[in-house]
């Protein structure tokens, strides 16, 4: 019961609302992580404000970059969990990305922003994959 359920949690994580969520920041319209509308294009820009949160200028823009630094958070915090959940089972399957100890959001903000783009084809994507494809492409498991 306890896998069915780490599983369940995986694929809810990285599954895509219905709905598309909007968040009021200040002077913008925020687009949330995970609602439908999201593509790797919104990735960029909240990643971009990630990179560069110490001169952010608006609260729209700090709103952006903490969102980005907390959804690669979490993606960084899922795959420990099914390194963790693989070695629980004794298998060896890895996670899409290996992602080092100690990294800062800043550094995983500019990894995406950086394989973003070198990888325009990769703006049209959802967000999960866009940044997925990015961190396993920054960090992979070797």
């Amino acid at each position: 019961m306890k896998h069915v359920c780490c599983v369940l949690f995986l694929l809810g994580l990285f599954s895509i609302n219905p709905v598309a969520l909007k968040a009021q920041t200040g002077d913008q319209s925020t687009v949330i992580p995970g609602a439908q509308s999201d593509r790797g294009t919104d990735l960029l820009v909240q990643c971009q404000n990630t990179a560069t949160f110490a001169h952010s200028q608006t609260d729209g823009e700090k709103a952006e970059g903490l969102m980005c630094a907390s959804f690669l958070s979490g993606m960084s915090q899922t795959f420990d969990l099914w390194k963790a959940f693989n070695a629980s089972r004794k298998q060896s399957n890895p996670p899409l990305a290996c992602i080092p100890s100690g990294i800062r959001n800043q550094d995983m903000a500019r990894a995406v922003v950086n394989f973003l783009a070198h990888n325009p084809k990769t703006l049209d994507l959802t967000y999960s994959i866009a940044a997925a494809l990015a961190l396993q492409d920054a960090y992979p498991c070797k």
